[in-house]
């Protein structure tokens, strides 16, 4: 992953870099990155998980990628909204154990999302 750069533009989606931020590509399906974070890699993977809260594939949600975007998995939505307005404000993906996200509202405290 040496030289590789994200950035998430909101409505305008993921993108990413390869190359220390010289070119940008978008991410393919992603319509809306509102948060996005970086996580252990699934076991035999050399790459991370990558998770997104936003709109992939035109569907509104939290989403994981073990491919680098290549492919998105949808790993929510939780059903009862989340925070105030139904908008996180913080998303940290656990470097330590695989599948296992977390995220911050504004108002109702913190989710953590496991695959286990």
């Amino acid at each position: 992953m040496a030289n590789n750069v994200w950035v998430s533009l909101g409505t305008d989606g993921l993108y990413a870099s390869t190359n220390s931020g010289n070119t940008f590509s978008k991410i393919q399906g992603v319509q809306n990155s509102k948060l996005f974070a970086f996580g252990k890699a699934k076991p035999g993977n050399l790459v991370p998980a990558v998770y997104v809260y936003g709109t992939v594939n035109n569907v509104n949600g939290f989403f994981r990628s073990d491919d680098m975007g290549a492919i998105w998995n949808n790993i929510g939505p939780l059903g009862t909204g989340i925070g105030l307005g139904n908008e996180p404000q913080i998303m940290a993906a656990d470097r330590q154990i695989y599948g296992q996200v977390y995220v911050g509202t504004n108002g109702r405290g913190m989710y953590v999302g496991s695959i286990e």
